[in-house]
């Protein structure tokens, strides 16, 4: 396969670049695509998990690994990072008031996880779950490998 020429791969980096803003906005296409990339959340104890019990952050990380996508042209380029989302979980399964509390360098791939996170809904709710709402934080990671 031959690289784009020098003004497709400056745009293409832009798209996947963006702004460094962390509200989560921005574009690039987001495309589907397996391959042998993987995107997933880390072990539990990499993060407080927004004060959730480690078990469920495991079945939350497990199922949401099940719906990410690691776009084609973050793929493509080379791209990889974390990011942390936060939101609230209602009873009901859904994520309400979704921020990005870590970025990743690359638009695209802050963008596919919050794409991820609404492709995975209804989430699961924990076993008892009698609160309204409660908040969720995550880490999402896109390797290549």
């Amino acid at each position: 396969m031959q690289p784009p020429p020098a003004e497709a791969q400056s745009g293409l980096e832009e798209a996947l670049l963006g702004n460094a803003r962390g509200d989560g906005t921005g574009g690039g296409g987001v495309g589907g695509g397996t391959g042998t990339d993987t995107c997933h959340a880390p072990p539990c104890g990499s993060g407080d998990g927004g004060g959730v019990s480690d078990s469920y952050l495991a079945l939350i990380q497990k199922h949401l690994r099940e719906n990410l996508r690691y776009p084609y042209t973050a793929r493509r380029m080379g791209a990889q990072g974390t990011v942390v989302l936060r939101f609230e979980l209602g009873t009901d399964g859904r994520a309400r008031e979704v921020t990005v509390v870590r970025q990743c360098p690359f638009r695209v791939l802050t963008q596919a996880a919050i794409e991820s996170l609404k492709s995975a809904e209804p989430l699961p709710i924990p076993a008892g779950f009698s609160a309204t709402a409660f908040s969720i934080e995550v880490p999402i990671t896109f390797v290549l490998e």
